[in-house]
């Protein structure tokens, strides 16, 4: 049974191979994540590919570097393939080293076609899937103020990613959750709390586009960027914020759907961005988790009782700083296991 048709989990180990063909993904991926569960290299793992960009161009979640480009077609990502992706050797080890395990999270898009839309301030080249919630965008900045970007998913966006391809910059992200989205950011490559800067022209997206300021991090003249754009659909994706209560019987999360796919953050002190999925917890409790912003080995929680993953939503059964701590808030990206209605 596939969770949906527009998002999936793929659990894999790797056999060192020039061609290692992950399957069963239920689509053709347009954005692949990879997470190396066991003895991750320090600088290559936490790998994104995507279709707009091709498959030879990698970004990581936890580093700051402009685009690098892998010329070789028997290196990292090899192919986007019609029922999954595969991968090739590398000499960092980070998607198919011989025995190691990695995990892979896949959105869908537009299957790699692209359009051209100047209906915003900028001019963008997109794909965008309105029943997934998910868009991919490429543009260059003007360096003007509060200039508006047509995103395409006919709903405003609750949770973007913006990182700059020509230069070394932070991957800048918009979140919903946030205590005041349009004016506070944070880093998916760090674990700082949210911080007022307006990267998004301290103006809340609309339905039809989103704001980028001057800023090197969103919108520098010269500069080109990609977005990775998210909207919550009914049954199927949801974005927001929960507070802690520092205990074991901790917050419940009403979602819709019992998740696939659980990403969180605390939003008012530092901490890292935690990943966690049902593929590699079958069973709870869920507590196994994987880091967007550094490369350590999968960890379990410290009381071996981080999530509960229920038919409608999530349980908080820790009571540490990095999930629970009193008072404190915590924004979370969810994508369902079983969609109960909408696109899947």
């Amino acid at each position: 049974n596939y969770p949906s048709k527009n998002f999936n989990v793929v659990t894999y180990t790797g056999d060192g191979s020039t061609s290692n063909a992950i399957s069963n993904l239920g689509f053709s991926p347009d954005m692949v994540w990879i997470g190396q569960r066991s003895s991750p290299t320090a600088d290559y793992s936490n790998g994104i590919w995507d279709t707009t960009r091709g498959r030879a161009k990698v970004f990581y979640s936890h580093r700051t570097n402009a685009e690098p480009s892998d010329s070789s077609s028997t290196q990292d990502l090899v192919s986007f393939d019609s029922d999954g992706f595969t991968v090739g050797t590398n000499n960092n080890a980070s998607v198919n080293a011989s025995s190691k395990e990695m995990v892979g999270w896949c959105w869908k898009a537009n299957g790699g076609t692209t359009s051209s839309d100047s209906s915003g301030d900028i001019t963008v080249t997109r794909q965008s899937n309105t029943k997934g919630g998910f868009a991919i965008l490429t543009y260059s900045g003007n360096g003007s103020s509060d200039q508006t970007i047509a995103h395409g998913l006919g709903k405003k966006p609750d949770w973007i990613m913006v990182k700059c391809e020509t230069h070394a910059h932070e991957w800048t992200v918009y979140h919903v959750g946030s205590s005041d989205p349009s004016d506070k950011v944070l880093y998916l490559n760090a674990t700082n709390a949210e911080t007022d800067w307006p990267y998004f022209g301290d103006t809340d997206p609309t339905s039809s586009v989103f704001t980028v300021s001057s800023d090197l991090q969103t919108g520098r003249v010269n500069y080109d960027y990609i977005a990775y754009c998210w909207t919550a659909i009914e049954g199927f994706s949801k974005f927001g914020a929960y507070v802690g209560n520092a205990s074991t019987n901790g917050p419940f999360v009403n979602l819709g759907f019992r998740p696939s796919w659980l990403m969180v953050k605390r939003l008012d002190s530092t901490n890292n961005w935690q990943i966690f999925d049902s593929n590699r917890n079958k069973f709870n409790p869920v507590d196994l988790r994987l880091y967007a912003d550094v490369t350590t080995v999968e960890a379990q929680g410290t009381s071996s009782d981080i999530f509960d993953f229920t038919a409608n939503g999530f349980k908080v059964r820790e009571d540490n700083a990095a999930i629970n701590a009193s008072s404190g808030r915590y924004l979370y990206c969810a994508f369902a296991e079983f969609p109960f209605v909408g696109s899947g």
